[in-house]
């Protein structure tokens, strides 16, 4: 019986922590390749990328890239980006291994966005959407 009840106890361990979603803090490929991966192009351009679990949502992934883009343009010394592309998907991969052993059916989801950033020193005058950065790192950081 106390055997049955350790068995009970760990499955709702697993289970609650496979329900958490992605944190904004979580590095690349920690987690099956959930999280950010960062990426500089060229000297002031900035490809990023998040990726979550099915606990994220896509509005989730683009504002955790926007704040990444800003604490990014602080810390190159610049203070304001522009967003050049950013692009959002949802997707879904089946475990066959989990499949063809037990016979059930494994389906994984996850969300990405991916955003690429131009960085500047002063704010540019010919840009529609401009950032600032020092704005949006306050603003997360004001955030429970």
């Amino acid at each position: 019986m106390l055997q049955r009840s350790k068995v009970l106890v760990l499955i709702l361990l697993t289970l609650m922590m496979a329900a958490c979603a992605t944190s904004y803090d979580t590095v690349s490929s920690t987690q099956g390749g959930y999280g950010f991966y960062v990426q500089e192009m060229s000297p002031k351009v900035w490809k990023i990328s998040f990726k979550g679990n099915d606990a994220n949502s896509l509005d989730q992934t683009k504002e955790y890239t926007l704040r990444k883009a800003a604490e990014i343009t602080l810390q190159e010394k610049c203070r304001f980006f522009t967003v050049s592309s950013s692009s959002s998907a949802k997707d879904s991969s089946v475990n066959m291994f989990a499949f063809v052993v037990s016979g059930d059916v494994d389906v994984k989801q996850s969300v990405e966005t991916i955003t690429m950033v131009h960085l500047f020193k002063e704010k540019p005058k010919n840009k529609d959407e401009v950032f600032d950065a020092q704005f949006l790192v306050a603003k997360y950081a004001a955030k429970p």
